[in-house]
């Protein structure tokens, strides 16, 4: 099955019998326009509310004696999934949020006794510690924009040089951040952000060695950032995905087929969400009293941090 934007667009012509000769409002650039305005808005939404840690990634921040660091510009909707302390033997403490109308409450100092947000910023209270080193920030991250070109399909992989082999690095620059893409369900972003160190004869990326993922494969691809030839959804949701765009195309032409096509999506969206959730049919995830007698209290875990 083809799950590149090419197999999608022909989902969505399919659907909706869009021919495949550019007219208004079905060009092969306003199908994308809708799919990715469908990716954002609805699909990302139904695929947190079962609340199955998709989309999840951390930034790893090195600790200063700045109090504000900024929330990663990659959060889906600007939001923080966890906030956590890493020491130099990576155990992992998470800091509990506080209500600003509280901080009074908290400005003994030699304690770090948790964070809160200020617009695009985690302002940890009362300030860092040497103890910890490093600030954890995990978040859902937002999904690439869909593109038909501008990407590499890797061919080789060369993990002692980092250089990559791909059928075209047309677009890509050593001034040009780079994702590296899964080409399998979920289809994730495995490493963000990268700059090249060198491109050359149109067929060869160079990255640091140490910044490639250990399961890139063979045909992932090297897109410019933020970017993606592949929906970043459980290939489960590429049906949905179309269907929805296809509707949004009936549309906004005003057509006789919606009500049809409408009542489709209904019923395809009734049956994925019991082929995403739960991630782990066997067993039953263990919930914790942190604050209670057994689980402990965050201030007595972070006495000393």
């Amino acid at each position: 099955m083809d799950y590149t934007t090419v197999g999608l667009l022909a989902s969505i012509r399919r659907r909706a019998s869009i021919p495949t000769t550019a007219t208004t409002g079905g060009a092969n650039a306003d199908l994308l326009a809708y799919a990715n305005e469908e990716i954002r808005l609805r699909l990302c939404a139904q695929i947190l509310s079962v609340r199955e840690e998709y989309l999840v990634r951390s930034s790893d921040v090195t600790l200063t004696s700045a109090t504000s660091y900024r929330i990663p510009h990659r959060a889906l909707g600007g939001k923080l999934r966890r906030v956590s302390l890493v020491d130099a033997n990576g155990h992992e403490v998470e800091l509990p949020r506080l209500e600003p109308e509280r901080l009074e409450d908290f400005t003994s100092t030699g304690q770090l006794f948790g964070y809160y947000l200020r617009s695009a910023y985690v302002v940890l209270v009362p300030s860092a510690s040497s103890t910890f080193t490093t600030l954890r920030l995990s978040y859902h991250c937002r999904p690439n924009e869909l593109v038909a070109s501008g990407f590499g399909i890797i061919s080789a992989i060369n993990t002692t040089t980092g250089v990559l082999t791909v059928d075209s690095s047309t677009g890509i620059t050593t001034s040009t951040p780079v994702d590296l893409v899964k080409a399998t369900s979920p289809f994730e972003s495995m490493s963000i952000d990268l700059t090249p160190t060198a491109v050359a004869d149109g067929t060869h990326v160079t990255i640091l060695a140490a910044s490639l993922p250990s399961d890139l494969a063979v045909n992932d691809y090297v897109c410019l950032a933020q970017q993606s030839p592949v929906p970043q959804l459980p290939a489960e949701y590429h049906p949905i995905l179309a269907q929805r765009s296809a509707v949004k195309y009936l549309e906004a032409q005003g057509a006789e087929e919606l009500a049809t096509a409408q009542g489709v999506l209904e019923q395809m969206e009734a049956s994925v969400l019991d082929l995403i959730t739960p991630r782990v049919d066997a067993g039953c995830q263990k919930i914790i009293n942190r604050h209670g007698t057994l689980g402990g209290s965050w201030r007595y875990r972070l006495r000393g941090v």
